[in-house]
């Protein structure tokens, strides 16, 4: 039977062909099919059709949908995959119209690839910008389903981009003596030493630094790194912060001195309270774990 669906698919014949991907599609679901049509070299031939970019419609859809079945399967590993076969992937995803049933079997296979492949996954991501996936989030006429599935590829492609910054210390011991001022210091700074620079410079306490490090909530307020070397939320921790600082400048200030004049008992401190929160989303929202 693999061998005949195998030689049918090929027909030249359009409605022949499609009556056998969709029987392709069914009988895809039993290993055994499955291990029979794979050692005809099935993956391949179906790969070839979809990079051809000649069929559309139900064909596309049904040689999709059969893909997705075979390689459930576990057989076949996904890292055999070319770019040519992700770029064509990727673009049924980022078409304003496309087929729904489609559009579904694609996100799909992205899914699988990121979540299979180290490798694919740095290359759908290429492929891939969070802009082309919003829009399948939204609407009333589309699938639940395609809701999810856009939205945990989403998940994937921008939450995993967090886990290198999430486990990632600062080294204390990059930090240079804290005689000088903070500018003379910020240009001896590694580059997330000059983050934590631009985050105590602009919080109005440049003035007296280690007293800028105690205004800002620091658990150590001689050398700040030690409070990031807990991981997670690791260096994240100060991705966050520093984006505040920097995008939300008169929220930022705001909170550091309100904080600054009450006593302890009801402070809020924004370096440890940032810490904390940022390890709560990582915890809540599942980064590196997807």
């Amino acid at each position: 039977m693999a061998a005949q669906l195998h030689e049918r698919i090929q027909s030249s014949s359009m409605d022949a062909k499609l009556e056998a991907l969709k029987d392709l599609a069914n009988s895809s679901r039993d290993i055994t099919f499955a291990q029979e049509f794979i050692n005809l070299d099935g993956i391949s031939l179906l790969t070839q059709m979809v990079e051809s970019g000649t069929d559309f419609g139900d064909l596309l859809s049904f040689t999709l949908t059969a893909f997705v079945e075979l390689m459930d399967h576990g057989i076949v590993s996904w890292d055999t995959f070319s770019v040519a076969f992700i770029k064509k992937i990727a673009g049924y995803v980022s078409k304003s119209a496309m087929d729904m049933a489609v559009l579904q079997r694609s996100l799909a296979i992205l899914e699988s690839m990121v979540l299979n492949s180290q490798d694919l996954y740095q290359k759908v991501a290429q492929e891939i910008t969070i802009g082309q996936l919003i829009p399948h989030l939204q609407g009333t006429d589309q699938d639940i389903q395609t809701y999810t599935i856009a939205l945990y590829v989403l998940q994937v492609l921008t939450f995993n981009l967090l886990e290198d910054r999430m486990m990632t210390k600062m080294d204390p011991q990059d930090q240079p003596n804290n005689s000088g001022s903070i500018e003379k210091r910020k240009s001896m700074y590694t580059r997330d030493y000059k983050k934590l620079g631009f985050i105590v410079s602009h919080s109005h306490t440049h003035k007296q630094p280690r007293l800028g490090f105690k205004k800002l909530g620091f658990l150590n307020h001689v050398n700040p790194a030690m409070d990031f070397t807990q991981i997670p939320p690791g260096m994240l921790a100060l991705d966050n912060m520093l984006y505040f600082a920097r995008h939300h400048q008169d929220a930022y200030i705001r909170i550091v001195l309100e904080n600054s004049s009450r006593e302890d008992k009801h402070e809020c401190p924004f370096g440890r309270s940032s810490i904390e929160l940022t390890k709560m989303l990582c915890e809540t929202l599942k980064v590196g774990e997807l």
